[in-house]
């Protein structure tokens, strides 16, 4: 379960992709955003949205779940993960770099997308560049 001490709880929301019931907070309306500009705006059809994916991994003997907010796909082939965080994009480029890396089991995902809900850059996963 996700401690949530730290957010203001407007409520409940419904997720914009699978319609499920979700707890309202400031981060969780930047991820819907998210969610419908991808669909709306970008072109992607809902069913190549995969929210709320979650890497686990154990670093200094300490158990940790790392979130990744959205994977993109096209035909059936993950190519894209998409990272939400309030703050500086900067501190959350590698993080993002490094769960489209490993995320899947047999390739390395080219793309990763990080994002404060207002800027965001586009990073290529094999160089860690910026590209956009």
């Amino acid at each position: 379960m996700t401690d949530l001490s730290h957010h203001f709880i407007y409520g409940a929301c419904t997720d914009y992709l699978t319609g499920a019931s979700l707890v309202d907070t400031d981060d969780e309306r930047y991820r819907q955003k998210l969610a419908r500009l991808l669909v709306e705006e970008k072109g992607y059809d809902r069913a190549e949205l995969t929210a709320r994916q979650t890497i686990e991994t154990q670093f200094a003997g300490q158990f940790t779940v790392s979130r990744i907010d959205l994977v993109v796909s096209c035909q059936d082939r993950r190519f894209m993960v998409v990272r939400y965080g309030p703050g500086s994009l900067v501190t959350r480029e590698r993080p993002a770099i490094a769960a489209a890396r490993v995320l899947e089991a047999n390739y390395q995902m080219p793309l990763a997308v990080v994002t404060n809900g207002e800027d965001a850059e586009l990073l290529d996963t094999a160089t860690g560049q910026v590209l956009g």
